[in-house]
């Protein structure tokens, strides 16, 4: 998480949050910015002070991301042994006291690629993977698609 006065960025992982921070990172230093790894319900400031702004990924390529950067070597089995991980750290990372903070701008993660590709900008090793479509059969569509329908809805992504 960058705080500055002017904006919050809540950096949720594996969505080119790395990405981000390095760019937010040029701006002027003096006025405030403070590089954190606490989540929102760790900072003391009045939100509604704050531009606060975070990248959300489909959660079906999150997965895969998460998958091939932690070095699993099962995908199967590690979709049925993080059955909605995604969510629960959704909730975890945006959440005071279980209330969701509605005031969040999230930009997507295909977006930011977008850019980069617009840019000029290297990918890092995971971007580079195949589609993510294909690591997934029926079976494990439908867990995440059960576990993750909140943020699948939310943020209108599909597989």
């Amino acid at each position: 998480m960058i705080v500055h006065d002017y904006f919050v960025f809540i950096h949720f992982p594996r969505t080119a949050g790395s990405y981000l921070r390095r760019k937010l990172k040029k701006i002027d230093r003096t006025r405030g910015f403070k590089e954190t790894h606490a989540k929102v319900k760790d900072i003391n400031f009045k939100i509604s002070d704050k531009i606060i702004f975070s990248i959300i990924r489909n959660p079906f390529d999150w997965y895969v991301s998460e998958f091939i950067n932690r070095e699993y070597t099962d995908f199967e089995k590690y979709i049925k042994e993080n059955k909605g991980h995604m969510t629960r750290l959704f909730w975890d990372t945006y959440a005071i006291e279980n209330k969701f903070i509605h005031d969040i701008i999230f930009f997507k993660y295909e977006d930011i690629l977008q850019y980069k590709i617009m840019h000029d900008e290297p990918f890092n090793v995971t971007e580079n993977k195949k589609d993510y479509k294909s690591y997934y059969t029926d079976e494990l569509i439908k867990i995440v698609q059960e576990n993750d329908n909140y943020l699948l809805n939310r943020f209108n992504y599909k597989f």
